[in-house]
């Protein structure tokens, strides 16, 4: 059992987080038909994400494009906030980011 204080310790760290958030999407990516694995990862990742909202975001922005998309279609279907932060957070500024480099 892990004590509150271990887990707040533990999600502050931006590097646990992103390792954290990195290995979940992964398995979700290569299981995202399977719900009974894919919905308690989609639990560990709104919980990553309320803990520490920043290391989240900064996570799924280094994910490739294709495991990106599976988890915003995952959040679609059974978490909507996680998905408007993915638009809000990650992809929007993806793409202020491009038109800035243009």
């Amino acid at each position: 059992m892990v004590l509150l204080k271990d887990a707040f310790q533990f999600a502050m760290s931006q590097d646990n987080v992103r390792a954290c958030i990195l290995r979940l999407c992964f398995i979700a990516k290569d299981n995202s038909a399977n719900k009974a694995i894919t919905l308690p990862i989609i639990g560990a990742l709104l919980t990553l994400r309320d803990k520490n909202i920043y290391a989240s975001m900064n996570a799924l922005a280094m994910l490739d494009p294709k495991t990106l998309e599976v988890i915003q279609r995952l959040g679609h279907f059974y978490a909507p906030d996680l998905e408007e932060n993915i638009v809000e957070y990650v992809i929007h500024r993806k793409n202020v980011s491009e038109q800035r480099d243009h």
